[in-house]
């Protein structure tokens, strides 16, 4: 079964002032099966970047959701907003996903 995630991640620390607090919407499809997700996702602002998804790879356990996300190639956005986008990079961190309710 797909599950349809809905929501939106706002850039913080650190990040230039222009882009703090922006917050860009996005949408995960990820299927489940025995505690392994698999899926993709796409935001508003990489959907303007490529032409696929960035997929979704990671396991459910004890109520915890951990996942790596990876676009088709390293992007970012420089302190005048500026899209880049770089052949090879890795991005790590730690994200904490928030229900709205």
């Amino acid at each position: 079964m797909i599950e349809k995630l809905i929501g939106q991640y706002t850039y913080g620390e650190p990040y230039p002032d222009n882009l703090k607090g922006k917050s860009v919407p996005f949408e995960i499809e990820w299927s489940l099966v025995d505690g392994v997700i698999k899926g993709i996702c796409v935001d508003d602002e990489g959907k303007e970047v490529f032409d696929k998804p960035a997929t979704i790879a990671g396991f459910i356990d004890n109520g915890i959701i951990s996942f790596i996300k990876k676009y088709p190639k390293y992007w970012d956005i420089d302190d005048k907003g500026i899209i880049r986008v770089l052949d090879e990079y890795e991005c790590t961190g730690t994200w904490t996903l928030y229900r709205q309710t």
